[in-house]
């Protein structure tokens, strides 16, 4: 048990070079197909709340601020802030919607 302990110590940098080779570039082509589906639905959050009547002025500067929409921000967020960002559109999204309903 110590010698193959002592080989894959005395191999680790090939080992993992090999792991990554093999299995790393699925893992970040899948990462990022990943971002880009969540911004696409991001995106479409975005411009389904701006149709709504509800959606005024006060609401895109209420969007951008809460959630930190700037110009290309989207792709500097990471996967699980993404996610989040996601989620609170959705109940953005919802709560205009309950307020569309109302008027």
């Amino acid at each position: 048990m110590e010698q193959i302990l002592n080989i894959f110590i005395k191999h680790r940098e090939l080992l993992a070079g090999l792991f990554i080779g093999l299995l790393g570039f699925n893992v970040y082509s899948y990462y990022c197909r990943e971002k880009d589906l969540l911004i696409q639905d991001i995106e479409r959050l975005v411009e389904d709340c701006r149709r709504l009547s509800s959606f005024d002025d006060r609401s895109e500067y209420k969007l951008n601020s809460w959630l930190e929409l700037g110009s290309g921000e989207l792709h500097r967020k990471s996967l699980f802030s993404l996610k989040k960002i996601k989620n609170e559109m959705v109940r953005y999204f919802n709560i205009h919607i309950e307020m569309d309903l109302e008027q």
